[in-house]
């Protein structure tokens, strides 16, 4: 009995001590933040610190996007933290970065989404791209994660998916202002080709292209091709043998409307083409033969910066890369974090859901489309407000200089 009593005595004893330590160890977890990018759960007045995790192509054919979205993000997070951080349910947080490499590869990307919400533990995160979204989506649903995805389509926003985002302007919208300005400089332009990426966002955004077109009495024919090609020929080949008057190239990367561009002047093409989803401008100028970009059209684009947020963007932009010019389209994604923190003050918590709702009902001055109130608009009607909603400025490209000819 005696033994047996002691035994006892001694289990209980270790269990408690096991229960310590374990408590101790999440109260550890809950006010550190790793390398790696696991965010802060709770924090204090004094030095708590949150996470917001960027999936970007840091390398492939998208890869000017992605060093655009990182200089971005980066500006965001250390306007944020000048201002003092982020100041939520009596907590003070300052932000950090976690930044991962996803290639525009869908595989790839749900890797890395894997690392940032399963294994890192974020909460925030956004994704470039319409053709990662899907690999995305799934895996930040079903950890209660709040995405932001700088991409086109709306087929994964809405009630179905409540804490998902899209910090980006609509490709549609964009196409509708260029062809408005090309009608009024080209009144006989006729037919149109929508060379659009053969994966989900291209067939998705297609019938959306095909109807604006249409609206705009101009004939449409729609091709597929895939990203990242180095050999168009073929197919340009017999798109050409249509003589189109513009080519559409919807969401397509830099890398792929290069190619498309040089084999395309290569094999005569003297057309427009309309960028829709953003003209890398100097790196496509450098790449392509000389004029084969004269005339194009891209929307929505701005060259100058309106209002004191968006030069303090700009002139964060040109620091960071050494003079680059800006992108401007990338300024949404700082716009987001931006807004995002807004958000958490508002909602006095870091808790996705409850900044989910909060996004609804904040609005910044941003540096989006040259500067202006930036908020979040219905996805769709009677749906949350889950779209950014901003002006679309039409550039044209005349004698090798991008000119703003719109002001949206």
């Amino acid at each position: 009995m005696h033994l047996r009593r002691v035994s006892r005595w001694f289990a209980v004893s270790v269990g408690l001590v096991l229960l310590l330590a374990a408590s101790l160890a999440v109260a550890g977890c809950g006010s550190s933040s790793s390398s790696s990018g696991s965010q802060s759960g709770g924090g204090s007045a004094e030095g708590g610190e949150l996470t917001f995790g960027v999936l970007t192509a840091l390398s492939g054919s998208a890869a000017a996007y992605g060093e655009a979205e990182k200089v971005s993000a980066e500006i965001a997070a250390e306007e944020i933290n000048a201002k003092g951080g982020i100041k939520a349910g009596g907590n003070t947080y300052k932000v950090k970065l976690a930044f991962y490499d996803q290639a525009y590869d869908p595989t790839k990307a749900a890797t890395a989404a894997t690392k940032a919400v399963q294994q890192d533990g974020l909460q925030f995160v956004s994704n470039l791209g319409g053709g990662t979204v899907q690999a995305v989506q799934p895996i930040t649903e079903r950890a209660g994660s709040l995405l932001f995805c700088m991409c086109a389509g709306v087929s994964f926003v809405g009630k179905a998916h409540p804490l998902t985002f899209r910090p980006y302007f609509g490709d549609p919208e964009s196409l509708a202002a260029s062809l408005a300005y090309l009608k009024t400089v080209e009144p006989g332009v006729k037919r149109i080709v929508n060379l659009l990426p053969d994966e989900s966002i291209g067939h998705e955004t297609a019938p959306e292209f095909e109807e604006v077109v249409s609206e705009a009495g101009l004939e449409n024919e729609t091709v597929f091709i895939p990203r990242g090609e180095s050999d168009y020929s073929a197919t340009l080949t017999k798109v050409l043998q249509g003589n189109p008057d513009v080519i559409n190239f919807g969401p397509n990367d830099s890398g792929t409307y290069q190619t498309v561009v040089k084999q395309a002047f290569q094999l005569g093409y003297k057309g427009r083409y309309i960028f829709p989803d953003t003209l890398e401008f100097d790196p496509t100028l450098k790449a392509v033969p000389q004029g084969a970009l004269e005339r194009s059209i891209a929307s929505p684009c701005n060259l100058s910066a309106r209002t004191p947020a968006a030069k303090a963007w700009a002139a964060g932009y040109e620091k960071k890369t050494g003079g680059e010019e800006p992108q401007w389209w990338s300024a949404q994604l700082h716009d987001n974090w931006m807004l995002v923190a807004a958000a958490m003050e508002k909602a006095g918590s870091i808790e996705p859901e409850a900044v989910a709702k909060a996004l609804g009902e904040v609005s910044i001055q941003g540096a989006t489309a040259g500067g202006g109130e930036v908020h979040y608009g219905p996805a769709e009607a009677g749906g949350p407000p889950q779209i950014f909603k901003v002006p679309y400025p039409v550039c044209e490209v005349v004698n090798g200089k991008q000119k703003q000819v719109t002001k949206g």
